[in-house]
């Protein structure tokens, strides 16, 4: 039996700009921040919004909602950034049937508004190795 299951909308921002400001505007908000820094010489930020068993069309609704009470100098962040994608992630059990999904002109017309993308990831089902939590030490 085929069983995708969503996992997490990310919001993934990178600039040239520092966006300290954005997570400070995200913070009153339904949105928890992962990640504020350096990364390959740009500044990256990574979101996520709370799932409690939504869809991914209500996740991403969550974060543009948060988007729009920006205050002028995130928005001014927002405007400048390179790249601001959401990030639809989904496990994959495998198996033999064809499932799909979907996303509403609604959504969509609201990611395109912000000059933002989508991507969607498809995670494999951890193995029972990777189940386990284990560390490896080798003396040099």
């Amino acid at each position: 039996m085929n069983t995708i299951t969503l996992v997490n909308v990310d919001l993934e921002i990178i600039s040239s700009h520092p966006l300290d400001k954005i997570c400070i505007a995200f913070s009153p908000s339904e949105v928890s921040h992962i990640y504020n820094g350096k990364s390959r010489g740009s500044y990256f930020a990574s979101f996520e919004a709370d799932n409690e068993g939504c869809d991914a069309e209500t996740l991403i609704h969550r974060i543009c909602d948060a988007i729009d009470m920006f205050d002028e100098d995130a928005k001014e962040v927002w405007n400048k950034a390179k790249s601001r994608v959401f990030d639809i992630g989904f496990e994959y059990t495998g198996g033999d049937i064809a499932t799909n999904d979907q996303l509403n002109y609604d959504v969509l017309r609201r990611v395109v508004d912000l000059k933002a993308s989508i991507a969607f990831t498809y995670y494999p089902p951890p193995c029972e190795e990777e189940q386990k939590f284990t560390i490896h030490c080798e003396n040099p």
